[in-house]
């Protein structure tokens, strides 16, 4: 298993390398400005000098380095290879995020015409859907999980809160992509409800669990 996590590990160190190909395969023929971000009605709201571009592969690469850092120091890094499918999917997920993120910013930039609104919602919502998805199999580790007071202190409130979670979560993302397809201030209203409620459902449900874990063994 270890030989396993190692080589995906390294396999990682595709997604920066391509992420800096793409950037300077595409560096000559872009404008000296580049609009990096939108607000949420999808209109240029920024922009900044094209060298930015690398930003994105030194980002992947710093992730790379920290998903690869983390286990090897986590007192309970064993639990790792419990969950270890699921952790590589969500990686591989975000890295695929970050390169998206990259060429929408070349696409663009090139003139082309993207639906920045849409396709950020989508993919970001499709993320945490999947998120929620694989959250009940996750296993207590240091860095990993919905990590509150109460789910350290005891397992089996750890594995209800995340069972809890991961429906939230996968609402929440529901949610997110809708925020794509409808009126600004709808989608505004749509984010905030499902970040909120991914930060504070699990969170006071963690609570009232460790609560009721305690009350049944007095």
């Amino acid at each position: 298993m270890k030989q396993k996590i190692k080589m995906v590990n390294k396999i990682f160190w595709v997604f920066p390398a391509v992420g800096m190909v793409v950037a300077a395969v595409a560096y000559p023929f872009l404008p000296q400005q580049l609009v990096t971000h939108w607000d949420f009605s999808g209109q240029p709201d920024q922009t900044m000098h094209k060298a930015f571009l690398f930003v994105i592969p030194l980002v992947l690469a710093f992730c790379v380095f920290v998903f690869t850092w983390l286990p090897a120091r986590d007192p309970k890094g064993k639990n790792y290879a419990k969950f270890q499918k699921e952790n590589t999917i969500l990686q591989v997920l975000f890295f695929l995020i970050l390169l998206g993120a990259e060429i929408i910013t070349i696409v663009y930039g090139l003139g082309s015409p993207v639906n920045v609104k849409v396709i950020v919602s989508l993919a970001l919502g499709g993320f945490f859907v999947i998120l929620g998805n694989l959250l009940p199999k996750f296993k207590p580790t240091a860095f990993t999980g919905i990590r509150t007071p109460w789910t350290r202190k005891n397992p089996d409130v750890w594995t209800k809160t995340h069972r809890v979670g991961g429906k939230i979560f996968m609402a929440s993302g529901a949610c997110i992509m809708a925020a794509g397809l409808v009126p600004t201030g709808w989608s505004i209203a749509l984010f905030v409800v499902a970040i909120a409620a991914m930060m504070v459902v699990p969170l006071v449900y963690s609570y009232v669990a460790f609560r009721k874990e305690n009350e049944g063994k007095n």
